[in-house]
């Protein structure tokens, strides 16, 4: 039995009580096994159990796998998707983009506070290991595969990450499962493949027990990475997309630096960029001129006056009509709370920065150019043409971030879905996002 009574499964559902299991099919003998040993405890879950097979549309069999899974699911009152993707091959690794695309998939079909389940199992897990290792990856990498971890609006879990792969193979003929062979998984162009089906029998022989004694290593590594998680999520506290990097500096040693500046990533739900060019971007915030950028993929982390800041890369659209409900692509959704009466009969129109008109903040005495009043408040330079601006009878009188103007105090807008996260401190205030 592949899910007995002491399998960690039965203690992860009582302890989280999802509202939904989805099953990522594949028709292979793993997700089989697992769709069968699922259903031979079904009175036991405690959530309806879905399947979803995704097509990435790279193998001309992939419409007839998706109909056996449906065909195998339905056969056991399991109701079951078949999601296509567009696949076009744009190069690199083609294994890693097709696995952000399956993911993808599936967590827009979880629903909230569902468990998505796959089968990857021990042998799965030490080779992980064992790429990831042939990669130089740190802890982060090393640590494989986790059994449990948030996904989407829920969790992912891996049921049979303990058990062995014999124990799967064993467990399908005993029960007759019929499952599919992809022929894509004898070909050596695949690293993973290649490990499989190269390296790993040579290894087996001299080692027999090297799959257990692998995936155990990644256990205790993946300890060892929650342990240091904690560690610097304590360190972080709230900080998410403003870093105060120079504190951190003269806090901490450099290594703990480097690890902070990864979790910030990770934390803000961006992938991390290569090592290498994370490493040379490290290697630019200690030079001279306090300036350094980090671009990968849409991802932007820039340095200003000692703080780190990230944001996803966008270009701002021309400023739309105004309107009390405004939505301005690459700057946000605009909605007047407050105010309407300030503006009522008034020539009103949306503007962004540079503008020739003049800022005068409450309690100012004189106005003063817009350039300046940013600069004194600390508002990055590529910050400053994201700001949008009201300008009332040619007046500005509202400017995202910093609020009504003086003579404009009751005029109150909410600003959503900001393209670019804006928080802008009083002088005397280090600001909630950032690290005190």
């Amino acid at each position: 039995m592949l899910l007995p009574n002491t399998s960690p499964f039965w203690r992860w559902q009582e302890e989280y009580r999802p509202a939904a299991f989805l099953l990522a099919l594949s028709g292979g003998r793993d997700s089989m096994a697992l769709l069968q040993a699922l259903t031979l405890r079904r009175a036991r879950l405690a959530a309806p159990l879905l399947a979803c097979y995704v097509n990435h549309g790279w193998s001309a069999a992939g419409a007839d796998w998706g109909a056996f899974c449906q065909r195998e699911a339905t056969a056991r009152d399991v109701p079951c998707e078949i999601v296509k993707l567009d696949w076009a091959d744009g190069g690199g690794n083609a294994e890693a983009r097709a696995r952000t695309l399956r993911y993808q998939a599936l967590a827009a079909r979880l629903p909230p506070r569902g468990v998505l389940l796959t089968a990857h199992h021990r042998d799965d897990q030490a080779e992980t290991f064992i790429l990831q290792a042939l990669r130089g990856s740190g802890l982060d990498g090393l640590a494989a595969m986790p059994a449990r971890r948030a996904f989407a609006g829920g969790e992912h879990w891996r049921p049979l990450l303990d058990v062995p792969r014999a124990a799967i193979e064993a467990f399908v003929a005993a029960e007759g499962v019929a499952y599919l062979d992809d022929p894509s998984n004898a070909d050596p162009h695949y690293a993973r493949n290649r490990l499989r089906l190269m390296a790993l029998p040579a290894l087996h022989e001299a080692f027999p027990q090297a799959d257990a004694a692998l995936a155990r290593s990644a256990t205790w590594l993946g300890e060892a990475l929650s342990v240091q998680q904690s560690l610097l999520d304590g360190i972080l506290g709230a900080a998410t997309t403003v870093l105060s990097w120079q504190t951190l500096c003269e806090r901490y040693d450099a290594a703990t630096c480097k690890a902070l500046l990864r979790r910030w990533l990770q934390r803000a739900g961006q992938p991390l960029p290569p090592a290498a060019r994370l490493l040379s971007f490290i290697d630019a915030l200690a030079g001279a001129n306090g300036h350094a950028e980090l671009r990968y993929g849409a991802t932007v982390v820039v340095q200003h006056r000692g703080d780190l800041f990230l944001y996803q890369a966008s270009t701002p659209q021309a400023p739309p009509p105004f309107a009390p409900e405004t939505r301005w692509p690459g700057i946000g959704e605009l909605s007047l709370r407050a105010g309407a009466d300030l503006l009522a009969g008034r020539d009103c129109r949306w503007a962004r920065y540079p503008c020739a008109a003049h800022w005068q903040a409450p309690g100012q005495r004189y106005a003063e150019s817009l350039k300046n009043a940013l600069q004194r408040a600390g508002v990055p330079p590529w910050l400053r043409r994201r700001l949008p601006l009201l300008l009332v009878d040619g007046e500005c009188a509202w400017l995202g971030g910093l609020g009504a103007a003086a003579g404009w105090q009751g005029l109150v807008f909410d600003w959503h879905k900001q393209a670019h996260f804006v928080k802008i401190p009083h002088p005397f205030d280090n600001g909630s996002d950032k690290l005190a």
